[in-house]
């Protein structure tokens, strides 16, 4: 299969669009009401034909403090980063935030 073209401009527009909007309706701070989540092995995950054998559990708040870390010392940042990312933004799209504010 072919791979999939993606613009990094139009990931980044759509980023910015959406926490545009949560910012605006809940402010700058937001609190996900949600931690643990199912987690499927990389190896696993895009393995369509096959049934996962193992999960793990994952934690946002985890993901929250490895962003957290990343931000403080970007020289060691990698696209691991985006996993995490991916695992707060998946929690903001289940479920609507709340403003802490």
């Amino acid at each position: 299969m072919p791979g999939i073209p993606v613009s990094i401009e139009a990931l980044r527009s759509s980023v910015e669009l959406l926490l545009g909007r949560i910012e605006a309706d809940h402010g700058s701070t937001i609190e996900i009401d949600r931690d643990f989540f199912w987690s499927i092995p990389d190896a696993a995950l895009y393995d369509v034909y096959s049934q996962p054998t193992s999960f793990t559990i994952g934690q946002v708040s985890e993901s929250v403090e490895s962003i957290n870390m990343m931000l403080e010392h970007p020289e060691f940042a990698t696209t691991r980063g985006l996993v995490w990312v991916s695992d707060v933004l998946r929690a903001l799209g289940a479920a609507p935030p709340t403003s802490t504010s």
